[in-house]
């Protein structure tokens, strides 16, 4: 028997407004993580199906063949790419190496340092933030590349324009076990000997620019997983902070850093990530978006990885994919 069943939108909804006064408590400040730390909450709001699994997996075929809509938007180009189910992990379609290679993976770990953040009471929904527009890590410039006129964000608006001056600032306050395990339960784990000691080992970590190198197939299962999680219901802390990450990664798509990827008639949230990896010049660009129905259920997640380029040119060819895809 599986574990997750996916909610209608009337489930979701009514589950929503069950809790709905607890959320609005732990965003407003009313309600902190302490009556969550002594153990109310949990007796409280115990809602429906446990969250997704960490051993969910990318269950792939014995061979795939590309989806024509994905290899036709990726020919002539380095880049590599993967589409995913939602419900039960198969691949539909992949193009390239997307399982041996790995990567940093920039931004794209940002979802889920907010999202444990925000668990753990470490930042709340209506912090906000300033960006000064400089960020300097152990002699790295870390600069936002996001409008300048945007100086100060809160959490969900600093997702959506992948502000890192912002995650910086969350993450150094985050304890080593605390990063490490937000991002091991979506199954993104450090290497061997990776330290987390320092608040610039962490800021790195958080910004996916040291410690974890990832595939295409393992950036597609952790956002299954999200995606998962996200029609799923747990605890008032957990559900009000993955309803945030939520609206921060569709805002990404509609008016943020990855709007390059929206696309007429397809409802999708995502993030960008842009990194280089130690001694290169040039950098390498991932996007990655969850496409959902209709009726709001998360359907597939797709992975774009350019080799050499940005998140930007990754946003720009899921565009192209999305819009043959949806065209049908």
């Amino acid at each position: 028997m599986t574990m997750f069943q996916p909610l209608t939108m009337r489930g979701v909804r009514a589950r929503r407004v069950a809790c709905g006064m607890l959320v609005s408590m732990w965003a407003s400040g009313r309600w902190g993580f302490g009556g969550c730390a002594g153990g109310v909450a949990v007796a409280l709001l115990l809602l429906g199906r446990p969250l997704a699994p960490v051993g969910a997996r990318v269950s792939a075929p014995a061979a795939e063949a590309p989806g024509p809509a994905l290899s036709e938007a990726l020919a002539g180009t380095q880049a590599s790419g993967l589409v995913v189910n939602v419900a039960d992990g198969r691949v539909l379609a992949s193009v390239g190496d997307v399982r041996g290679a790995k990567f940093l993976p920039g931004s794209t770990m940002k979802p889920f340092v907010l999202l444990r953040a925000l668990i753990d009471g470490v930042v709340r929904p209506q912090t906000t933030i300033p960006c000064r527009g400089t960020l300097l890590v152990g002699g790295r410039n870390l600069r936002c590349t996001h409008p300048r006129e945007l100086r100060s964000f809160t959490a969900e608006t600093a997702l959506a324009y992948s502000c890192n001056e912002y995650v910086a600032a969350v993450a150094a306050q985050m304890r080593p076990d605390q990063l490490s395990g937000g991002l091991a339960e979506y199954g993104l784990r450090t290497g061997p000997g990776a330290a987390l000691g320092t608040p610039n080992s962490r800021i790195l970590q958080a910004l996916g620019l040291a410690g974890l190198r990832v595939s295409p197939e393992q950036l597609a299962a952790a956002y299954r997983r999200l995606a998962l999680n996200m029609v799923g219901s747990g605890m008032y802390a957990q559900r009000a902070a993955l309803d945030l990450v939520q609206r921060g990664l569709e805002g990404s798509v509609s008016y943020g850093m990855a709007n390059g990827a929206a696309t007429a008639g397809v409802r999708l949230a995502g993030k960008t990530g842009t990194a280089s990896e130690p001694g290169q010049a040039w950098t390498h660009g991932w996007f990655t978006g969850i496409v959902y129905s209709g009726d709001g259920q998360p359907q597939q997640v797709v992975v774009v990885f350019v080799p050499v380029g940005s998140g930007a040119e990754a946003t720009a060819l899921t565009h192209r994919f999305l819009a043959a895809e949806f065209a049908k």
